[in-house]
């Protein structure tokens, strides 16, 4: 009975090494071997040399491509990996691989210290399937870390490039221009934000209207979009803007130049927001509306007695 596991670990350890063998003849050998009965030589002036990095991700995609799963679980795992910036058609496939190959890493783990746990086999066996199971849900916790940290890159840079936006439009830009132009500018500091406005330019000159595109924008970076708001609530607001307005020309304030700083007001109280939330150890995210409305507050007495 105790050689159990060690025969299900001998098991997997030699399909593991099948597979890796069979690509390896599949993708190299045999290519070689064709080369050779036409004449040629499969050297580097054939074909160009691929780096180890490549050669892994390669292994990993033909290990995904042989997982079974559905349409609805494809779309998913598309999903979440388009907001975590992987866009190419292969990334569901190198995915996949690696929590095939994470189970096999954390059972062959959990068989080297089965001896730590227990003499008796009921709890090295939860052991051995609890860390397969580890193995198999570790990439989708790294995924799902990968997406709240592109998000808040985003989230970021969004207002450096509202600015050079309004700069760019104020310049005598379209919105489009603008845009192409803001993405553009802030390609090396920048980068995720740059991408996205790149593929919205992309899309509007494939001919997909401005509205599809930004949807198309808020869902690659998962930002839900609502439902529109109803006509007449849009009128109102219109209403509302166009008496704002009016009133600042009545006092001789220059409505872009009154909302500049009242955009820059806002983030710089935010940012000292961010701070004091990092120093007091209080994660934003999780955070209830009630303790931000405190620190927002806090921040906001602080910056009228420091003016």
């Amino acid at each position: 009975m105790p050689l159990l596991p060690t025969l299900i670990a001998g098991f997997l350890f030699t399909l593991l090494c099948a597979v890796i063998t069979g690509y390896g003849y599949r993708a190299y050998v045999r290519p070689s071997r064709i080369y050779d009965r036409v004449g040629g030589d499969a050297d580097a002036t054939t074909e160009p040399s691929v780096s180890a990095g490549t050669r892994v991700a390669q292994l990993v995609e033909s290990i995904g491509q042989h997982i079974p799963m559905n349409p609805a679980e494809q779309g998913v795992a598309r999903r979440d990996l388009t907001m975590a910036g992987f866009r190419s058609d292969n990334a569901v496939a190198i995915f996949y691989g690696t929590k095939v190959i994470g189970c096999v890493v954390m059972f062959l783990l959990a068989l080297l210290f089965k001896d730590m746990v227990s003499a008796n086999m009921t709890p090295r066996m939860v052991v051995l399937i609890g860390c397969t199971g580890l193995g198999y849900y570790f990439p989708t916790l790294g995924l799902e870390k990968l997406v709240k940290k592109r998000q808040l890159k985003l989230k970021h840079s969004l207002p450096d490039a509202l600015d050079m936006m309004v700069i760019a439009v104020e310049a005598g830009l379209g919105l489009d221009q603008a845009m192409q132009y803001v993405a553009r500018e802030i390609q090396v500091g920048h980068t995720e934000l740059a991408d996205e406005l790149g593929l919205v330019g992309l899309e509007m000159r494939a001919g997909k209207r401005r509205a599809e595109a930004m949807r198309n924008l808020a869902e690659r970076t998962g930002e839900p979009v609502g439902p529109p708001a109803p006509e007449a609530v849009i009128d109102e607001i219109g209403d509302l803007l166009f008496a704002v307005v009016n009133l600042a020309r009545k006092l001789r304030v220059q409505p872009h130049t009154a909302l500049d700083r009242a955009n820059r007001k806002f983030r710089t109280r935010f940012e000292a927001l961010e701070r004091l939330a990092t120093q007091r150890g209080i994660d934003m995210a999780t955070a209830g509306l009630e303790k931000l409305d405190g620190l927002w507050e806090e921040v906001k007495g602080g910056g009228e007695r420091a003016g």
